[in-house]
This record gives C-alpha cells, structure tokens and sequence, in this order.
C-alpha cells in the first residue's frame, strides 16, 4: 500500500466551515470552474476536451467531499493516499473561486488576499465566506508544500 496523508484538524473551528463549504460544492458539479475561450477550437474537439474537463472535476471535487465525509465529524482527521493529493489542490483551487465568485464577490481581490476586512460591516455569511476561503487556502499551501 502507497504512502497516505493524514491531517487532523480541529474540529470545532473547521467543522462548520466545512458544513459551510460542501453545499457549495452541489450546484458546482455540473459545470466547468472556469474555462478559457475555446471559441477558436474545432467544435467537436472543444466539447471532448469539455467533457473531459468535467469529469475530472467531478471527481476532484467528490473526492474533496469524501475526504470530509464519515468519521471526519467524529474524528477531525482527514486521510487520503499520497497520489490523491493534486486532486484534492485542484479541488480546493475550484472551491476558493466558488467562495470568490459567490458570497465573497463583492469584496476587492486584493482585500481578501491581504486580509485587511472590515468585519463589522460584514455579513454573517461573507464572514463565515472568508473564514471558509482562509482555511481552504491554507489547507491548499499545506498539500502543496508536502507535495514538493
């Protein structure tokens, strides 16, 4: 058997930003993160390499929900073997835009990449949103630095 991560996580501060974050993730699996203008591209192509582009996503994305599902809400701890680890970066990738798109859209770029929020004027979801988005993208940098 291959090598596996394993990450415990404290469960009363990342429990509910993850029952936060995996109904997002519902609506997300039939379509595209994002794509790039295929316009230029041979139809029949653009619509394999689409179909293609989705299902991998898919996957990555019920991967992630996997991976927080069973005894993760008992436990805290998440495992999954080594060679899952770029699905699960490519998945949280796909969560942050969600978050940056959906409830975070109408905070500047720059704002949530510095951190420098005005909480007060900030709804209960928009603060919930980028707790979410703080704990996916550090969890995104621990996978990429045990990767390297």
């Amino acid at each position: 058997m291959g090598k596996h991560v394993e990450i415990r996580l404290a469960l009363p501060v990342v429990g509910p930003l993850v029952d936060f974050i995996l109904p997002l993730l519902e609506s997300e699996l039939d379509g595209l993160p994002a794509s790039p203008d295929l316009d230029s591209v041979d139809r029949d192509l653009r619509e394999t390499w689409e179909q293609e582009l989705i299902e991998s996503h898919r996957a990555d994305v019920e991967l992630f929900k996997d991976l927080f599902g069973g005894e993760f809400h008992s436990t805290g701890v998440i495992e999954f073997p080594e060679e899952d680890s770029e699905a699960v970066v490519r998945a949280c990738a796909s969560i942050r835009l969600r978050l940056r798109s959906g409830v975070l859209g109408d905070i500047e770029d720059e704002t949530i990449e510095n951190g420098n929020l005005d909480f007060d004027s900030m709804s209960m979801e928009e603060k919930t949103g980028f707790m979410a988005y703080s704990f996916i993208a550090s969890f995104q940098e621990i996978l990429i630095r045990h990767m390297d």
